[in-house]
């Protein structure tokens, strides 16, 4: 019995180390897609990325839709 919570605790405090981790290495941004005129099938994709977020140091960009 104590093995096994000794199991879930673990897998929990694993799950909030790797949650904490990905956001504190992530940046993020927005993003959005329109139609090329005159073109089927075709999208321009425009991103724009929040300021002061040291992207130097940032693995992820993390890019919402407007």
């Amino acid at each position: 019995m104590a093995y096994g919570i000794c199991v879930v605790i673990g897998m929990v405090a694993g799950i909030l180390i790797g949650i904490v981790g990905f956001y504190a290495k992530a940046a993020y941004g927005y993003f959005k897609i329109e139609p090329v005129p005159d073109e089927e099938d075709l999208y321009t994709v425009n991103m724009r990325i929040l300021p002061d977020q040291n992207l130097k140091k940032r693995t992820r960009i993390v890019l919402t839709r407007e």
